[in-house]
């Protein structure tokens, strides 16, 4: 049982001929309600907590498409040249820096 449930209980034994049913179920109903309503409450922060976030992080990868990550020149230089061309201008490196031959 919940604490608060248990609360409602030991108080309508304690006020055994003051409290009729219909006046517990009352105060069960609205107990519930309060917890229902912490519960939105929680959710609701933690999606503006995650839509701020989301938001920061949008704008960082909108922000990396406008930085330019190649060199335009040669991407201009190599549009016009068939592939065989290109890779004998452009030494393949390898993940250690050191040309591949």
């Amino acid at each position: 049982m919940e604490p608060e449930h248990d609360d409602l209980a030991q108080l309508r034994s304690l006020n055994e001929g003051d409290m009729s049913a219909e006046m517990y179920n009352f105060h069960e109903a609205i107990s519930e309600m309060q917890r229902a309503e912490e519960e939105v409450l929680d959710n609701h922060k933690a999606i503006c907590d995650y839509m701020q976030h989301a938001q920061q992080r949008t704008a960082q990868l909108l922000q990396l498409t406008r930085d330019v990550d190649y060199d335009q020149d040669v991407v201009v230089l190599f549009a016009g040249l068939e592939t065989v061309e290109w890779r004998a201008a452009v030494p393949l490196r390898g993940l250690n820096g050191d040309v591949a031959v």
